[in-house]
């Protein structure tokens, strides 16, 4: 049962960060204009997010015993679960103006559903991310992403065939930093090697100093959990001894006062 709950901390843990990179993606697809094909790998990408958080979805369910009350109370966690983009892909055979704003709206609405889906998850999570500083990690994240997407663009416009717009960008980015490298979008310019250079440093090197201080906070926690315990058993077992002298204390001073009464007996 405790690993069990372990296991479920650490996927949540893992959708936490799913959920901000998930808003941040749909949020880049409302303002960053994309072509075609770049788009629909992003709306298979949102197809493998959608079932990821259904099971974190199922997982908060399971156990209840009125399922349909939390489901009304929450009912925006199913826009949420639900990957309507990869439906009306789907329906539409392929991207057109309609189905470009469609999805656009679409993500703007699984942005706010998003919101309410993240507060759901465990306070013990939202903790271990604030003792670890996470959010700082994923906001330097997202920050290479975001300024690394405007300056490849900047840069590359007019210059480069592969850049048309900043969804363009975005694309180089996020491939540049993931190590994907599919090569279908890649600088023409010195300066813009040196920036996708820098963001996959950045990017490495961002994650391993993360990681390493995830690692460190959860030992740490764990020594101070297990120092805490520790601690308790031996001010219990103090206590304990404390409560034994108290007695003996008290029996001695029983019996002195017994030897007391005989030796006035004596006397008499």
């Amino acid at each position: 049962m405790k690993v069990e709950r372990k296991i479920r901390r650490v996927y949540e843990l893992l959708c936490f960060v799913l959920v901000i990179f998930y808003a941040f993606t749909l949020l880049m697809i409302v303002v960053f204009e994309f072509e075609p094909d770049n788009l629909i790998l992003l709306i298979y990408a949102d197809l493998l997010v959608s079932l990821l958080l259904f099971i974190e979805f199922y997982l908060r369910i399971k156990d209840l015993d009125d399922k349909w009350s939390y489901i009304k109370q929450n009912w925006t966690d199913i826009l949420v679960i639900t990957p309507l983009n990869f439906i009306i892909l789907m329906l539409a055979g392929e991207i057109t103006p309609l189905v470009f704003i469609s999805i656009k709206v679409v993500a703007i609405v699984k942005i706010f559903a998003l919101y309410k889906f993240s507060r759901e998850i465990n306070e013990e999570v939202l903790e271990f991310a604030d003792k670890t500083k996470l959010i700082y990690g994923i906001t330097i994240y997202l920050a290479i992403i975001l300024f690394g997407s405007l300056a490849v663009f900047h840069i590359e416009q007019g210059l480069n065939p592969d850049i048309h717009n900043l969804g363009d960008g975005f694309w180089f980015i996020m491939q540049t930093i993931t190590t994907a490298g599919y090569g279908d979008v890649v600088p023409h310019t010195s300066t813009g090697r040196v920036i996708g250079l820098m963001a996959m440093f950045a990017a490495i090197g961002f994650s391993s100093i993360l990681t390493a201080t995830a690692a460190t906070t959860a030992i740490l926690e764990k020594f101070r959990r297990e120092r805490e315990s520790v601690k308790e058993e031996n001010q219990e077992t103090m206590g304990h001894l404390i409560r034994k002298l108290d007695d003996m204390d008290n029996q001695m001073r029983e019996i002195k006062s017994e030897i007391d009464d005989l030796k006035e007996i004596l006397k008499k």
